[in-house]
């Protein structure tokens, strides 16, 4: 059974030598932020080294502020390099740089395990995004038609990295998710989640209306 190890990207932030990095817990800014978005990397990291016969897959566009700075990257291809720093080699990176939120993820994910014909994914992501995620999986007919003839696993990264690193990370999620700004972003995702169960959730035309091209087999 072919197995894909999926990240879907959250946000990155440059860092004074000009570099971008996956955000941490540290940098709160509102619900958009996608707070812990480096330890859905890590995550993946440990969980291939368990599973090293799997693809491990990286989710995400450009951001606005990266296109806007002329560079070339996008939040999957940050994403492989903190991953190829971790010890995943690079030959066991797939990168799908077009999909720029969930919705799209998904889909991307789906076409992607369809063409590598892989039929187990496990999807890494925070504890707080895993419920929209289960929602869109569920109550979304097209994706739940592109997902029927695939064994799905939701993955919480917290739950991972507390689990084989403890020692490193059990302050940081502790702290993180008691934070006020912490309980904003649940709030939000909770809220999308209820309306997507109920009919009610608001997607844009470009959203919604493309299916075929949010996979591109770049590496």
């Amino acid at each position: 059974m072919k197995k894909i190890i999926t990240v879907f990207c959250g946000r990155v932030r440059q860092q004074t030598d000009g570099s971008w990095r996956s955000v941490g817990y540290e940098d709160f800014n509102g619900p958009s932020v996608s707070p812990g978005s480096r330890a859905r990397v890590e995550a993946a990291a440990i969980m291939y080294k368990k599973n090293p016969e799997a693809i491990v897959a990286t989710f995400g566009g450009g951001e606005k502020f990266l296109n806007n700075r002329h560079t070339k990257l996008t939040l999957a291809k940050i994403a492989k390099q903190e991953l190829v720093s971790l010890g995943v080699p690079s030959r066991a990176i797939a990168s799908e740089n077009l999909s720029c939120n969930t919705y799209q993820q998904l889909l991307a994910m789906a076409k992607m395990a369809t063409q590598r014909q892989a039929n187990e994914l496990y999807i890494v992501s925070s504890k707080y995004h895993l419920s929209r995620i289960r929602a869109m999986t569920v109550h979304l007919d097209e994706i739940r038609e592109e997902l029927k003839d695939k064994k799905l696993h939701l993955v919480s990264a917290e739950d991972v990295l507390l689990e084989n690193a403890p020692s490193k990370w059990q302050r940081e999620i502790e702290q993180a998710y008691l934070r006020p700004e912490m309980k904003v972003v649940i709030d939000s995702e909770n809220k999308g989640t209820a309306q997507i169960i109920a009919g009610t959730y608001r997607f844009d035309k470009v959203t919604r209306g493309a299916r075929e091209k949010f996979y591109d087999a770049s590496k």
